[in-house]
């Protein structure tokens, strides 16, 4: 009795542990339909959709009241060149995220179409000050998002993948562990159980994702 209440309790899913959450995410993404619905301007449908189950257990887990209260704290103290890092906004960027996908813009032709990301301001608090404020705001988090998924396609563009479900775990597991994250790093993090942070019951990333991703109330327009 005991062996198969453990096999039962190891094999509940995310959205059966985090049923609120789940349905938070899905709600989310049908309220900002059309804002979401933009990154078609720059993906295809399949990298859209995949886009945004990369995004989604962050989705999930995302109150606005904690991340306003957050924000208020952390805001002015990374402006001020403070506070070095802390997640912001639906999809929990944060501002090295984003500072990776500006650096690579800037040096990397395939991604002129994202060159309205690299900002223009003259002095590092001003820059800090415009940073914040775009990862505070979907529309700037979707181009990032957008920038993302280009990256990931190139960076993997050795590696073969058998369906696209494979592609999403490695994707969501680098946009998990960073840009810089190594294969071996990758492919390590496929067991690590971490997600959400400081919770009793964790799943791993990647796996998240790819419940969204088989759950057809999710993103059904792309």
């Amino acid at each position: 009795m005991i062996g198969l209440f453990m096999i039962a309790v190891m094999s509940t899913s995310y959205f059966d542990s985090y049923p609120e959450e789940s349905k938070y995410a899905v709600d989310f993404v049908t309220e900002h339909k059309i804002e979401i619905k933009s990154i078609r301007k720059h993906l295809s449908s399949e990298d859209s959709r995949l886009a945004m189950c990369i995004v989604a257990p962050e989705v999930s887990q995302y109150s606005q009241m904690s991340d306003a209260a957050e924000t208020f704290a952390l805001y002015s103290l990374y402006v001020q060149g403070k506070v070095l890092d802390f997640s912001i906004g639906a999809f929990q960027m944060k501002p090295s995220f984003a500072i990776t996908i500006e650096e690579e813009i800037a040096r990397c032709d395939y991604l002129k179409q994202y060159r309205a990301l690299i900002i223009q301001e003259k002095s590092d608090r001003a820059v800090r000050y415009e940073r914040v404020e775009r990862l505070s705001s979907l529309r700037w988090q979707l181009i990032y998002l957008c920038a993302f998924i280009e990256i990931a396609r190139k960076k993997t563009s050795n590696l073969s993948f058998k369906t696209a479900e494979e592609k999403l775990k490695y994707w969501a597991t680098l946009y998990n562990a960073g840009l810089h994250a190594s294969e071996n790093k990758i492919y390590g993090l496929y067991d690590i159980d971490g997600f959400p942070k400081l919770s009793s019951k964790c799943f791993n990333y990647a796996d998240v994702c790819m419940e969204f991703y088989r759950n057809r109330k999710y993103c059904p327009y792309f």
